[in-house]
């Protein structure tokens, strides 16, 4: 008898934890990353004028090479939004040279809007360092 007792008192502090465990705030943490992602990045047409939102992952040629990129898709935005003449070419060259063998694939984009060049200037940048991710915002001039 006193063993039910006993399992019965257990089974109710159980119920009461579980209980207290609904009726407690939300302890999920947000990862600093997260927590300090600015609103622009996710809704980058909040901000005035033509804007442009480009972002790059880690580049095997380095930070500069990774700002460059996320300004040149912030660029791609900003044109496609103007009616854009895209004109492309693509270059792949292969060498082989004392037994080693290299590969180099040059891309080049010229863009035009109604014969003028697209211009913008940076108004946010902001590195993601827990994905490596560089986000850069572009306002037409």
């Amino acid at each position: 008898m006193q063993v039910i007792k006993r399992a019965m008192l257990l089974l109710l502090v159980m119920v009461f934890f579980l209980l207290g465990g609904c009726t407690s705030p939300s302890t999920t943490s947000v990862t600093s990353a997260d927590s300090m992602r600015p609103l622009w990045v996710d809704k980058p047409h909040t901000e005035a004028g033509l804007v442009g939102l480009g972002q790059a992952g880690r580049h095997f040629r380095g930070p500069q090479a990774q700002r460059d990129l996320a300004m040149q898709r912030a660029l791609d935005e900003i044109a496609r939004q103007q009616g854009v003449t895209i004109r492309g070419q693509s270059v792949s060259r292969d060498s082989l040279s004392g037994g080693m063998s290299t590969s180099r694939y040059d891309v080049v984009s010229v863009q035009t809007v109604d014969g003028q060049q697209v211009r913008a200037s940076v108004r946010y940048e902001w590195h993601d360092k827990d994905a490596d991710v560089l986000y850069i915002l572009m306002v037409a001039d």
